[in-house]
This record gives C-alpha cells, structure tokens and sequence, in this order.
C-alpha cells in the first residue's frame, strides 16, 4: 500500500514517543514536494500526527514501527510474529482474547524484541515475556499509551472513549477550579479543550481528524485518576 502524508498540530507541552528520528526508510517525493512512503504487500503505512510512520498488518492483526520497507528488518518482524502466534496459542490470556486484539512488535532484532498487545475496544493492554507469557497491565496508562503512540490506522475512535475523555476532562477542570491535584494546569486543560473544538469542527466539515483525536485523547487520558 502506499501512503501519502500531511502535517497535523499537536500541543507544545506534551511530549510523544518518537518511533524514528526521522524516518530513515525508503521514502518518494511527488513533483510538488510531499512524500510517501511503499509499504510491503499486505501491509499498510501510516504516519502519526508527530510524523512518525508506522506499519499495520490487517489479516495479521499486527503493528511496527521497525522500517519493514528493508527487507531484513521485514523479515525478522515475520518471523517474531510467527514464533509469538505459536506461543500465544497456549497461553490462558491470549485464547481468551477475542477478535480487536492487534499485536505490537517494536525493536525486533535476532536476539530480542518488545512485545505488547492492545485490545482497543476492551481499554486493555498487555506485555508478553518467556516467562509468564501475556500480562494485563495494571495501569491503564499503557494502553492509552498504545493508543497514542499508533493512532492513524483506525477510521473511528475506540468505543466510549470519547465520552470518559470529555468526561475525565469535565472532572480535571473542576479539580483545579477547586485547588485539588491535577496533572495539568488550568492554562493546559484550556488548550486541550481548545484543540479537542477545533478538531471536532474540523470533523464535522468532512475532515478526517481520527488520528489526531485518538492521540489527544490517549495522550491526556491517564487523567482517568481524576474524579468528580
């Protein structure tokens, strides 16, 4: 597949995981100087608000970050995914699963690789070792993590997510008007409500904004901690 990519505004005072620094893979340039980027057969290519890109498997229900288009790094991502299928199989957690689980393989190499899995509509994350196989996280801060770190290959939010953001959101705003603890200022949860009207009159003209929401609400979703 091949993907064609434009800027989009995030906030100046949260700082996003960077997958490269930048992108180092094979990249195109059209005559009016925007870029793209070939993704192996069956893959997809994606670019997150920041600029990153990213890789998404659909029939394989897998995610990378590793610059697949290099055909040894390609290979070593296959073979990772394979070996993990295997084990998962007989793990208690992963044949409970169920079908929106995508697999997450970063920094694979022929001696290590990190492994997670994200369940989008379930709000859950997991890590996997040799040791214990598939965890569930006991924060949720890893999966809203997940959730900004590779938000751009989905066309519609997660389930409920919106509504605890807004929600979560209504909640940090009271708190600071009354002098609780918060994680952010008040100067900051303006700008987040700010940006979350721009992006939603932007959506309501026709504009494609689901990567940059995804990532504003996963980004500012560990205030899930904040109650009314």
């Amino acid at each position: 597949m091949e993907a064609r990519f434009t800027g989009q505004c995030l906030l100046d005072f949260v700082q996003t995981t960077r997958y490269q620094r930048p992108f180092m893979g094979v990249a195109f340039m059209d005559k009016d100087g925007s870029s793209y980027i070939v993704a192996p057969p069956s893959w997809e290519v994606y670019r997150h608000p920041n600029g990153d890109v990213y890789f998404y498997n659909p029939q394989l229900h897998l995610i990378t970050p590793d610059d697949i288009t290099l055909p040894r790094n390609l290979s070593l991502v296959i073979e990772s995914w394979e070996d993990h299928m295997a084990n998962m199989a007989y793990d208690r957690i992963g044949k409970k699963l169920g079908d929106d689980w995508e697999l997450v393989l970063s920094d694979v190499s022929e001696t290590s690789v990190m492994i997670e899995v994200i369940s989008r509509n379930a709000g859950k994350a997991y890590r996997w070792s040799d040791q214990r196989g598939l965890e569930l996280w006991e924060s949720k801060a890893h999966y809203w993590s997940l959730l900004s770190e590779y938000p751009s290959h989905h066309p519609d939010l997660p389930q409920g997510v919106e509504a605890e953001f807004v929600k979560r959101i209504h909640y940090a705003k009271a708190a600071v008007e009354q002098g609780r603890s918060c994680p952010l200022t008040r100067d900051q949860i303006e700008q987040v409500i700010t940006r979350y009207q721009e992006l939603k009159a932007l959506q309501a003209k026709g504009q494609n904004v689901t990567p940059t929401l995804t990532w504003l609400m996963g980004v500012v979703m560990p205030l899930d901690n904040v109650s009314s």
